[in-house]
């Protein structure tokens, strides 16, 4: 059996209204001012890319899609999932990965990243 992918490179969303099995997106994770598009990679003032992709992604979802994001202990998981609750979307952390502290012996808290998988 032959299996194909499909890989749409925009600016948060297609333009047109195709949906698709699974989204995946790396947002910026930092609610703080940027001045190119370096910083905007991770800088998002007031979280408009993050509220954005859970208020619309359902949009572009196929019935039975998914969403997957990133996100890090240094922007708030709380936040991160409180918005999930409120945009409706049910959700589990697939993947877990820090910094490992034999290589950042003078930081006293841990980096945390997670994958979350989210669903309607």
């Amino acid at each position: 059996m032959e299996s194909a992918v499909e890989i749409v490179k925009c600016d948060v969303f297609p333009d047109g209204k195709e949906k698709f099995d699974y989204i995946f997106s790396n947002p910026p994770y930092i609610d703080t001012e940027t001045h190119d598009i370096l910083e905007r990679s991770v800088w998002d003032k007031g979280n408009i890319v993050l509220r954005r992709i859970m208020k619309e992604a359902d949009q572009y979802l196929k019935s039975g899609g998914k969403l997957f994001l990133s996100w890090a202990n240094f922007a708030d998981f709380v936040f991160f999932e409180n918005e999930a609750v409120i945009n409706k979307w049910r959700f589990k952390v697939i993947a877990k990965g820090g910094n490992d502290p034999k290589f950042n012996a003078t930081i006293d808290t841990r980096m945390e990243s997670r994958i979350y998988e989210l669903w309607k």
